[in-house]
C-alpha cells in the first residue's frame, strides 16, 4: 500500500482534465454582475427560526412584564385616589360647600344682617328723640300754664292801664306766634318720627305710612296733630282718634307712602306757618320766599 506522499506525486504527474467548454465566458459574465444579496421578509415567527430567538423572547416577556406593571399601579392611585375624595367628603362637616358656593349663600344673609344693624341703630336714635319729644310734651302743660300767666299778667295791665304801649303787645304777640310756631314744629318732628318708627317695625321697606291713623300707636295721641294756630281745632278738646276722625288735623300729608330713601321729599307740611317735615324725620321752617316743587310725584322744596 502507498503512502500519502506516492499518492501525490502520482496524481500531480496525472494529465488535467480538459474544461468544460464555454466554463471561461459563463464565469466571466457571472462576474461581472453585481450580487443582490435577498433577504427573507421579517416576521415574528422569524425569531423563533433563528438560534438567537430565546434573548429576543426574554426581552418581549420583560416589556410585557413591565407594563403590566406600570398598568397595575396605575389602577391602584386611581383607587387609592378616589378612596381619598371618598375619605375628605366623609370627614367633611354636613352641609360643608366650596368656598364660591359659601359666599354666594352668606353674600345675601351679610347683606341683610347689615341692614338689620342700620335699622337697629336708627331705630335707636329714633327711640331716643321720640325721648326728646315726649320730653317737650311734658314741658307743654307748664309752658302752657305760663303762657296763660303772662295773658292774664296781660289783661289786668291793660284793665290797669287803658294806655298800654301798643309797642308791647305787638311783641307780645309776635312772642306768641313764635312760640307757636315752634310748638308746630315739635309736632312735626313727632309726626315724622312716628312714621318712621312704624316703617321700621312693620318692615314696610322703609315706606312712610299712607296716613296719620294707621300710626295712630307710634304717635300715641292726636293733639300733636293740631297746630297750635289753627283756630278751629282745639288740641285740650281733641281726647280720642274718634274724635280726629270726625274733625280732622291741622296738617297734610303731601306725599303718602313715601321711601325714607328720598330725604328731600315733604311728607307733610302745616298750612299756618309753612313747616314742612321731610321722609327723612327732619323739619324746616320755610321762609315766605320759599316754595313747594312737585317732582316725580312727590313734593320737594325749591331750591
Amino acid at each position: 500500500m502507498k503512502s500519502d506522499t506516492e499518492l501525490e506525486q502520482l496524481l500531480r504527474k496525472a494529465p488535467s482534465p480538459a474544461a468544460p467548454v464555454g466554463l471561461e465566458q459563463r464565469l466571466i459574465h457571472q462576474a461581472s454582475r453585481p450580487r443582490r444579496e435577498e433577504r427573507p421578509a421579517w416576521t415574528w415567527f422569524s425569531i423563533f427560526k433563528e438560534r438567537n430567538w430565546a434573548p429576543a423572547l426574554a426581552l418581549f416577556i420583560v416589556l410585557a412584564g413591565l407594563l403590566t406593571a406600570v398598568a397595575v399601579q396605575q389602577n391602584s392611585l386611581n383607587d387609592l385616589q378616589q378612596k381619598q375624595e371618598e375619605l375628605a367628603a366623609q370627614l367633611s362637616p354636613p352641609g360643608a360647600q366650596s368656598q364660591e358656593q359659601s359666599q354666594n349663600l352668606f353674600s345675601p344673609l351679610d347683606r341683610e344682617y347689615r341692614e338689620l344693624e342700620k335699622q337697629s341703630a336708627e331705630l335707636q336714635s329714633l327711640r331716643a328723640e321720640m325721648a326728646e319729644i315726649e320730653r317737650l310734651l311734658a314741658q307743654q302743660p307748664q309752658l302752657t300754664a305760663q303762657n296763660a300767666a303772662l295773658r292774664a299778667e296781660l289783661s289786668s295791665l291793660t284793665k290797669s292801664n287803658p294806655e298800654a304801649s301798643p309797642e308791647f303787645q305787638a311783641a307780645l304777640a309776635e312772642a306768641r306766634k313764635k312760640t307757636d310756631r315752634i310748638k308746630c314744629v315739635n309736632n312735626l318732628k313727632n309726626v315724622g318720627l312716628g312714621a318712621r318708627i312704624w316703617a321700621a317695625d312693620n318692615g314696610d321697606n322703609q315706606h312712610l305710612p299712607m296716613d296719620f291713623v294707621t300710626m295712630k300707636n307710634e304717635l300715641g295721641t292726636p293733639k300733636v296733630l293740631i297746630c297750635p294756630s289753627d283756630s278751629a281745632r282745639s288740641a285740650e278738646r281733641l281726647n280720642s282718634w274718634e274724635q280726629f276722625a270726625a274733625l280732622g288735623g291741622s296738617y297734610e300729608i303731601l306725599s303718602p307712602g313715601i321711601s325714607e330713601q328720598m330725604p328731600e321729599a315733604v311728607y307733610a307740611r302745616c298750612p299756618f306757618h309753612n313747616n314742612v317735615a321731610r321722609a327723612d324725620g327732619s323739619v324746616m321752617q320755610l321762609r315766605p320766599d320759599q316754595q313747594l316743587v312737585q317732582r316725580d310725584g312727590h313734593w320737594e322744596v325749591k331750591k
